[in-house]
């Protein structure tokens, strides 16, 4: 049986944990079977949720195309518009991805907490707006048969995790980050009938 392919794909996050991967001894399989999966990176500095589809089609013409797709992004978008929106253009969007993708799984990776949200004049406003949104859409995507994980050890007090410009991951944090990654891919190959090891 030829492997599945997985994408991780969002916004910086993804990209500095694709490169701490290569430097632990699960690199960028994060320990999973090239037999079983095969996994590519897509992480973008700087990215919104309105990238994150034509993103998705674009690769997906590249290649052959995802049965598991890792979505960590919306962080960037918190604060720049309504929330209520926000949440309807991320279900829309994922929505949109299962239909074009047949059989594919989506794995939601929950929105990080920052000690830093740039132009936010209200911290505890957009941390309201983070848990919402995060609320909202696992429970999307666990409705439409998909995965979604939830950063427990990087929630609440996490400064010790991020590094000093209280947005990024520091490299214990994108350690969680990436075994957070293996789980939910885990959980997406056991629903697909696959083995992980």
């Amino acid at each position: 049986i030829p492997p599945v392919y997985c994408w991780i794909i969002g916004h910086s996050y993804v990209k500095w944990a694709a490169l701490r991967a290569t430097e632990r001894t699960y690199k960028r399989q994060l320990g999973l079977s090239e037999q079983e999966v095969r996994i590519r990176w897509r992480g973008i500095p700087g990215l919104q949720w309105k990238q994150i589809l034509p993103e998705v089609l674009q690769l997906r013409g590249m290649g052959p195309g995802p049965k598991i797709l890792v979505i960590h992004a919306g962080g960037n978008d918190l604060g720049t518009m309504k929330n209520v929106d926000l949440i309807n253009n991320i279900k829309q969007d994922i929505a949109k991805c299962c239909a074009r993708i047949n059989g594919l799984i989506v794995v939601w990776s929950e929105v990080v907490a920052r000690s830093f949200w740039r132009g936010a004049r209200n911290h505890k406003a957009i941390e309201k707006c983070r848990i919402k949104l995060n609320v909202s859409v696992s429970k999307f995507v666990k409705s439409i048969g998909g995965i979604s994980i939830r950063h427990r050890e990087l929630e609440k007090d996490n400064k010790s995790l991020l590094r000093n410009d209280g947005v990024h991951l520091n490299p214990i944090g994108l350690d969680i980050l990436n075994m957070d990654f293996y789980t939910g891919i885990e959980k997406a190959l056991a629903v697909l009938g696959r083995k992980s090891s």
